[in-house]
């Protein structure tokens, strides 16, 4: 069974479109609209991968971190985030990799590969 990845981000239309594109990659995808909707599917289904924006409401991607961290320290996370790294270095170390908006498709399928690759 392909690796299954969630996509959280507040909006609609880069879940719908970064879940396309890791479909489309042979990926599951599972997305969450907040972070507290994304640590109870990490808690019930634990994904291979994590991709994260970082200012939504409700509960942020610096809580998704934080939660991964302590929770599923082996999960990796992808942060996506229209703010530039080094805003919170104590979390951020925490992150496998840092996309920052508007990223390449590329680079977005390069990096979940690099993580999470697909059976040969």
């Amino acid at each position: 069974m392909p690796p299954k990845v969630l996509v959280v981000d507040d909006s609609r239309e880069i879940r719908a479109c970064i879940g396309f594109i890791l479909r489309t990659s042979g990926y599951r995808v599972r997305e969450a609209e907040d972070g507290l909707e994304a640590q109870l599917i990490l808690f019930n289904e634990h994904p291979a991968l994590v991709m994260t924006d970082l200012e939504m409401p409700v509960c942020d991607g610096w809580d998704v971190i934080a939660f991964c961290h302590a929770h599923q320290p082996a999960t990796p996370v992808i942060v996506i985030s229209g703010v530039a790294c080094g805003q919170r270095p104590d979390l951020e170390c925490w992150a496998a990799a840092y996309l920052t908006k508007p990223f390449s498709i590329a680079r977005l399928r390069a990096e979940v590969q690099r993580l999470v690759p697909l059976a040969a």
